[in-house]
Parts: C-alpha cells; structure tokens; sequence
C-alpha cells in the first residue's frame, strides 16, 4: 500500500453480503497485465470479483467458469486459454 493513497472499497452482492476491502490507487508502472475472473467461485462471488478488478489496471481479464481455483477446477481450459493469450 502506499502511504495517503489507500480508501476503503464496498461491494453490496445480490443475497445481501458486503465485503469490504481496503485499495489503493496504483502507478500505471505497477500495472497487473491479467486478472483471471473465476465466475462459479463461492469464496469471492463475481460481483465482487469485477469490483476488485474494475478497480485495477489490469490490460486483460479471463473469466472461466471455475470455482475460486481455475487449476484445480478446470486445469485444461485455464491451459488453454492462456497458451491463446500468450501466442497474442
């Protein structure tokens, strides 16, 4: 975190659970190239999940229909989608 640059960050999900995080903005130096959205993940629910991301410089997001662990859940899809994106 960088010091006067954090702020606390809501998500109101659809069954009523808000999760609450602290961000902080970032230098565009710093900027994430991937963020992989795991869309049947129970442990951080989409929603919140793009609130995160949205927040974030990230250059691509990869969503898969996984659970919280896309290597675990679906290996052979997260493989391949990142064989495609690497050969971009």
């Amino acid at each position: 975190m960088v010091a006067g640059r954090e702020h606390l960050a809501e998500c109101r999900c659809s069954n009523g659970i808000v999760y609450r995080y602290v961000s902080a903005a970032l230098d565009t130096r710093q900027a994430a190239g991937l963020n992989i959205e795991c869309l049947a993940d129970r442990a951080i629910p989409p929603a919140f999940q793009k609130t995160m991301y949205t927040a974030m410089p990230f250059q691509k997001i990869l969503s898969l229909q996984s659970s919280h662990s896309p290597f675990y859940s679906v290996p052979e899809e997260l493989v391949k989608q990142l064989t495609l994106l690497s050969l971009d």
